[in-house]
């Protein structure tokens, strides 16, 4: 694929040339928290690690409406968009979010107009958090595929790299004056890569993370294993876990009653409210909380590796940061590995 060297003071006129006539989503520095907010394209951080809000927003917004008076929501085509600034466990989590709504007999047409319209700028990371264990599933924090250009930091600018044909005709189309990448920018890139991916390495030993195929092993064996009750304890059932994760997918639609009809939404949902797993007839399969948070395990470490072949956990670590009960999935993942 085709890549590009792009000093840093021309970063912002780089990207305003390749998104012209884009809607651009990307990265800013709001209280010092990274948050995905709708920008100028000459205005978009490059971050040096994931943004706290999930990319999954753009793509599966919190509340959305899917029809009205029960028929199919009478939207436009959604306008060329971008988002600036991807790092590779949101990219990783878009693999999850794309079998289920893409890859099965019925295709959410809503996810797919969305998917289909948006460019992908994504970024190396270059200062991991300390929450950052992305290494722990054979994954490396910088992008290895699901983007159509990367950003990856060097002296004095950056490696700007085409990852799908539509990638690399942009580059070639709005930057064909942009010098070529040479071999020893590739060279720095991969001994800046190699120590990003050793940093994260090193943390995920530290903390004492087992192999994922040993928690594949004992997420299905051990359902009722006490530590489930002692999570349970912590958790307040607020759901900021299932709604800062990348990967997680979950909703509930709702009907909205108007003087015309019906308008119906779909909304995200949380394992973990009481009532998530509730049937119609009243019944519900998993009424305690140590079964939805077993649950939520067992959907992550067991069910979308037998059925999508992917883990449903990037590593990311915004539960982490998220959970006001201080619930921390590296100490579950622990634990679980040695019960």
């Amino acid at each position: 694929m085709t890549a590009k060297f792009v000093d840093t003071p021309s970063v912002g006129l780089a990207l305003s040339k390749l998104l012209a006539g884009r809607e651009t989503f990307g990265v800013k520095t709001v209280k010092d928290h990274l948050r995905l907010v709708r920008v100028e394209p000459d205005e978009a951080e490059i971050p040096p690690v994931r943004m706290v809000d999930p990319l999954k927003s753009i793509f599966f917004p919190p509340r959305q409406e899917v029809a009205d008076y029960f028929e199919r929501a009478d939207e436009e085509t959604p306008a060329k968009r971008a988002m600036i600034g991807v790092t590779a466990c949101d990219l990783a989590a878009l693999e999850v979010l794309d079998h289920v709504f893409l890859g099965g007999d019925f295709v959410d047409p809503f996810y797919q107009e969305l998917r289909r319209n948006t460019l992908l700028i994504s970024v190396d990371c270059t200062e991991p958090l300390d929450v950052c264990f992305c290494t722990f599933s054979g994954a490396r924090p910088y992008p290895t595929a699901g983007f159509d250009l990367n950003l990856s930091p060097i002296s004095g600018g950056y490696i700007l790299e085409a990852g799908s044909e539509e990638g690399g005709s942009l580059l070639e189309e709005k930057l064909a004056d942009l010098p070529e990448a040479t071999a020893d920018q590739f060279s720095e890139r991969e001994r800046s890569r190699a120590a990003v991916t050793q940093r994260v390495q090193q943390a995920v030993q530290d903390a004492g993370l087992p192999d994922p195929e040993k928690i594949y092993e004992k997420v299905q064996q051990k359902p009722d294993a006490p530590m489930w009750g002692e999570l349970a304890d912590q958790c307040v059932e607020c759901g900021a876990c299932n709604f800062v994760c990348p990967a997680c997918h979950c909703f509930l639609l709702t009907d909205l009653e108007e003087e015309h009809g019906f308008r119906r939404f779909r909304n995200w949902d949380a394992c973990l409210y009481p009532s998530f797993a509730k049937e119609a007839s009243g019944a519900n399969p998993r009424k305690r909380r140590s079964e939805r948070l077993h649950g939520r395990m067992e959907k992550k470490f067991y069910f979308l590796k037998t059925d999508a072949d992917r883990w449903g956990c990037v590593g990311c670590g915004r539960c982490i940061d998220a959970c006001p009960g201080a619930i921390d999935v590296r100490e579950t993942l622990r634990k679980l590995a040695h019960v």
